[in-house]
């Protein structure tokens, strides 16, 4: 039922959405476009395609992206981690970072907005690791973006 609702409502969407776009010369010589047929015989059916934008310098680099960069990165990060957890066993606890992402893709600054880890030598390497990470080019402005980690000893 309730696919046949999402794909009733799909085909109005598409048919609001497509249609023809007609073309034709007053007696004045000038042209008109528009989506209802004139009455003039002398018309002409006009195919347009709509395509969507490009991104721009103006468009920020979606979080979803910077979340995939940081997921394919934690393995990294957490290898930092259970490094300093075999000098530190009790050390556990969030991490927020904020970064900036230059349009080119590369970290250009990046610090610790709060933590509960309690060890600069692990924060510090931290940060230099996500500095390293390259968010890829794209034609994005200059983002800035913060987020959380969890560590905790397995």
């Amino acid at each position: 039922m309730k696919l046949s609702l999402v794909v009733l409502l799909l085909s109005i969407s598409a048919a609001a959405f497509s249609g023809e776009v007609y073309k034709w010369k007053d007696e004045n010589g000038k042209v008109h476009y528009s989506d209802s047929k004139p009455k003039s015989d002398a018309t002409e059916s006009v195919t347009t395609t709509v395509t969507p934008p490009k991104p721009t310098q103006d468009t920020v680099r979606p979080e979803g992206n910077i979340r995939a960069k940081f997921n394919a990165s934690k393995g990294r990060l957490y290898s930092l981690y259970k490094s300093e957890l075999k000098n530190t066993p009790s050390i556990a606890g969030r991490l927020a970072v904020q970064i900036e992402i230059d349009a080119d893709g590369k970290v250009v600054k990046s610090h610790i907005v709060k933590s509960e880890l309690k060890s600069a030598r692990l924060e510090n390497a931290l940060l230099q690791e996500i500095d390293r990470i390259d968010f890829g080019k794209g034609a994005f402005r200059h983002t800035i973006s913060i987020h959380t980690f969890d560590f905790l000893p397995l």
